[in-house]
């Protein structure tokens, strides 16, 4: 029975040391810093910041000493010592927090009190959700944009010309990203796989059924073809743009002359003069389909 009592009496010790672990909040202190009290007006964290925010329930917190921001823990100890500008934290993402260093942005976790992201990059961001992806963040280095996972992993380099909001274009029926370099369009996937080069003047997504696409491209005056599954189809030689039809078939036109070309790049009969003479034998291509 004593030995019972005896850890009962124990257990009740250890109580208070747990609550008061938990259980402790910002106070302003006679000398105008802050610091954070336990429940029982005890001093964990001792008065000497500028500025701070609650721990709530978490085991890091942010704190200003001159104009600086930096993390600290329960017990007082710095994890990220006062260094950054500025804090924004309106990320989608918990935890989650935009910071400003040198007049340059980056993004600190607090949960685990780890820069994730280094501050390089030349305007906020935040993260937006993706299906099928997770939190993505757009962002800008060097008048350039690019695309950052939640891990701090440049997903898409920042080497894209910055359209003047900091985004790419986004092509919601195909999920993919149209986006420009050195002035050319191009297309990229949203893990940053290049589907179109960046070498067209022009370029016109057309959706199939299945959900692929044809891109077709425009460079100077002459017309080409992609595919998202097959990539190019055709280089820009034709002399006017074309488009497949429901066969997978396209008359295209060179010099003049006419031809048909396949939805794979095969050009499917010689050129000829007259456009009756190319219809006649795109019928006959479908004829001979039919059978």
């Amino acid at each position: 029975m004593k030995k019972v009592c005896l850890f009962f009496y124990f257990l009740l010790l250890s109580l208070p040391v747990f609550s008061q672990e938990r259980d402790i909040s910002a106070w302003k202190a006679e000398n105008g810093k802050y610091g954070f009290r336990t429940w029982q007006g005890l001093w964990a964290v001792k008065p000497i910041y500028d500025e701070v925010l609650e721990f709530y329930t978490q085991p890091y917190t942010w704190v200003r000493v001159g104009q600086l921001w930096g993390v600290i823990n329960r017990k007082g100890n710095y994890v990220i010592h006062c260094k950054y500008e500025k804090l924004m934290n309106s990320f989608d993402v918990e935890n989650f927090v935009c910071v400003q260093k040198d007049k340059k942005f980056g993004c600190v976790d607090t949960r685990k009190a780890k820069e994730i992201i280094p501050c390089v990059y030349d305007v906020p961001f935040n993260f937006e959700e993706i299906e099928g992806i997770g939190f993505m963040a757009r962002l800008v280095k060097d008048k350039k944009v690019g695309l950052l996972d939640s891990t701090g992993k440049e997903v898409v380099p920042c080497v894209y010309d910055n359209r003047g909001d900091n985004t790419f274009q986004y092509h919601p029926e195909s999920n993919n990203f149209l986006v420009k370099q050195g002035g050319k369009l191009g297309m990229i996937s949203l893990t940053g796989k290049v589907l179109v080069p960046c070498e067209f003047d022009k370029l016109e997504i057309m959706m199939n059924k299945d959900q692929t696409f044809f891109a077709y491209t425009q460079k100077g005056k002459k017309y080409g073809a992609y595919h998202s599954k097959n990539q190019e189809i055709a280089a820009c030689v034709y002399d006017s743009y074309f488009e497949f039809d429901k066969d997978g078939l396209a008359i295209v036109r060179k010099n003049k002359r006419y031809m048909v070309l396949s939805q794979e790049g095969k050009e499917l009969t010689d050129f000829v003069k007259h456009s009756y003479e190319i219809d006649s034998l795109l019928e006959e291509i479908r004829g001979k389909a039919k059978n």
